[in-house]
């Protein structure tokens, strides 16, 4: 499945972690995971998320929780988030911040 949605999309992606290769989220597994393959500390990682889990999975790996705000329940995830956005082309916003 993880490799399923950049296909339709047309997206390519320099790694994914799959349900398969360790505990889901909302555990820190996925995100430090893919910090360690890329030598980055949590903390200059981004998690962009339109669910609760996402989130609690950033801020159990200290990275920095967005929310993209396109669940019908977003507005109960928002006290999760270090940022929310509308659109995913917000993130540049973000990065450009930090």
């Amino acid at each position: 499945m993880p490799l399923l949605l950049p296909k339709i999309h047309g997206l390519k992606f320099d790694a994914v972690v799959g349900r398969d290769e360790g505990p889901v989220k909302p555990d820190a597994f996925g995100v430090l995971h893919l910090c360690k393959q890329f030598a980055i500390m949590p903390q200059e990682s981004l998690v962009v998320g339109d669910y609760l889990f996402d989130l609690l999975c950033a801020r159990a790996a200290d990275a920095v929780a967005v929310l993209l705000k396109n669940h019908y329940k977003a507005d109960e995830f928002v006290k999760h988030a270090d940022f929310v956005i509308e659109n995913i082309a917000d993130i540049l916003k973000i990065i450009d911040s930090r």
